[in-house]
């Protein structure tokens, strides 16, 4: 017995309500005899009483007599439409008269259907059964229309931010330093409504940022240092670090309460994160190179300084052998004459200066020449020190596309 009753409690809850709005009592008992198998018929004696009536019951359908003291049905039924609870209850106008005239009128204040008094039970129960299942197809098919318009919200917010990771992406190619990497995937992540701290790995130590303080606290750096060496992602709280060879990213509020943020940020994190690795390897290249030229250059400098040197301490010996071999024979040609020689003794002499004179002659030649070597060797180890120069600066800045016009991550909307 106890569970036909509460059967009978369920299919009752089951009934849709129907608020007939009628002065003629006749009428409310002819409608409630023949409804209340199937409708809970709720009962208003005049306008003003049946628009509250409405408003507290929310009913399925509204039965409207278009002949009342007072507010007449159409009045009723205008200010039905016109008020925000409402406005959206079928209303069918129960009416003795049925001329074309009475249904624009009915139609024009927004009722859905028109009876003819007397109308027998079988057509109400008809005509409520068509419009109770249309006002269910309506609301089956804007619960829909909403599920589908959230499934678009949802993809439209997705396509924004993955044009942003694109414009992110793009706009790394052009960046010099890790502090401006560092900015641009704030800016993109800011934008995501979400705050977190950033870990490079560089050739010259670890770096961290934070948003707004510029440099994370000492607690976040040891953190994050720590966990580094964990799995790709490592989830606490409401907090996620998402880890790469170069790159750690502390995700301080991931939206744990909106499942489909979290989804759409953990898949977008990782894109953007193994663009900036790659970035961040990148610039530890460039910085090694750089210190590789500038170690070049240095040294080149310092053997083009050695063989200036050289050059020049060749060009004052030289100086000085031609200077002496001079002198000598200066000497020579004065003191010959006094020195009583027999002619094949002078002969000898003289013979035996011209030799040396000839010799150191041709060796201040090919000195001449080491020299004139030297100074090509300088000039190609300046050509070349310039050509490697000019090749790193190329190298470092002209990338694959350079598509920075100054425009804000934030501008991208789709892509």
């Amino acid at each position: 017995m106890f569970f036909a009753e509460l059967l009978g409690w369920f299919l009752m809850d089951l009934k849709k309500k129907v608020l007939v709005i009628d002065d003629d009592k006749i009428t409310h008992k002819v409608i409630s005899k023949a409804l209340l198998d199937k409708f809970d018929v709720y009962s208003a004696f005049d306008g003003k009483a049946g628009i509250l009536e409405a408003s507290q019951e929310s009913p399925q359908v509204i039965l409207l007599d278009v002949e009342m003291p007072g507010m007449n049905g159409y009045e009723v039924c205008d200010a039905l439409k016109n008020q925000a609870s409402t406005k959206d209850i079928p209303v069918v106008f129960l009416s003795s008269r049925s001329s074309l005239r009475e249904r624009m009128l009915g139609y024009e204040v927004g009722a859905d259907d028109y009876l003819t008094k007397p109308a027998s039970a079988e057509i109400i129960q008809a005509k409520l059964k068509k419009l109770t299942e249309r006002v269910e197809l309506q609301t089956e098919l804007s619960t829909k229309a909403k599920s589908a318009e959230q499934t678009a919200l949802q993809a439209i917010a997705g396509s924004s931010e993955l044009g942003k990771a694109i414009r992110f992406v793009e706009s790394s190619f052009s960046l010099t330093s890790y502090s401006e990497l560092a900015s641009k995937l704030f800016e993109l992540l800011e934008g995501l409504g979400l705050k977190c701290c950033l870990l490079f790995k560089t050739d010259a130590g670890d770096e961290c940022f934070t948003q707004g303080r510029g440099v994370a606290s000492p607690l976040e750096q040891d953190l994050m240092k720590m966990l580094h060496s964990e799995q790709r992602f490592y989830d606490f709280g409401c907090r996620t670090q998402v880890n790469y060879p170069s790159v750690a990213l502390l995700v301080k509020n991931m939206p744990l309460d909106n499942r489909e943020n979290y989804g759409r940020i953990k898949d977008l994190i990782p894109f953007v994160l193994a663009a900036s690795d790659e970035k961040v390897r990148i610039l530890n290249t460039e910085h090694a190179l750089r210190e590789q030229a500038a170690n070049l250059s240095r040294s080149v400098d310092a053997v083009k300084t050695t063989l200036k040197e050289i050059t020049s301490n060749m060009q004052g010996n030289q100086e000085a052998v031609t200077q002496v071999v001079r002198d000598m024979l200066d000497k020579l040609e004065m003191a010959l004459p006094k020195m009583g020689l027999e002619d094949d003794q002078e002969s000898y002499i003289i013979q035996s200066v011209d030799t040396a004179f000839a010799s150191a002659a041709a060796l201040i030649d090919q000195n001449t020449g080491l020299k004139a070597s030297l100074e090509g060797v300088i000039r190609l180890l300046s050509y070349l020190t310039d050509e490697q120069n000019q090749i790193l600066e190329t190298a470092i800045h002209t990338t694959p596309s350079q598509t920075d016009d100054g425009a804000s991550l934030s501008d991208i909307e789709l892509f």
